[in-house]
């Protein structure tokens, strides 16, 4: 089982299924009671900034995989704009 840090999940680019950059993760959420990420907060990519001034939101499920290179997503991935993480630039 591959393990990534903190430290390797923050800036990780995240791409589409279809090779599409959405952008790279600023932060993350952890659901205390399960233990278990909840959401990546995404600043868009060049392509998708223009249509979105603040974070997106991926949830896990939308995850289909992850590596220390990349976080890949569904084509379809429904981003959500929202206002940045405390302490988080927009």
């Amino acid at each position: 089982m591959a393990v990534l840090l903190s430290q390797n999940l923050i800036n990780l680019k995240v791409l589409t299924e279809s090779g599409e950059e959405v952008g790279r993760i600023t932060d993350f959420e952890i659901d205390a009671e399960n233990q278990k990420i909840s959401a990546y907060y995404v600043k868009p990519g060049r392509f998708l900034s223009g249509l979105f001034s603040g974070n997106l939101i991926i949830k896990p499920a939308q995850v289909i995989a992850i590596s220390q290179e990349q976080m890949t997503v569904e084509d379809n991935a429904v981003k959500e704009k929202i206002s940045a993480p405390a302490g988080q630039p927009a």
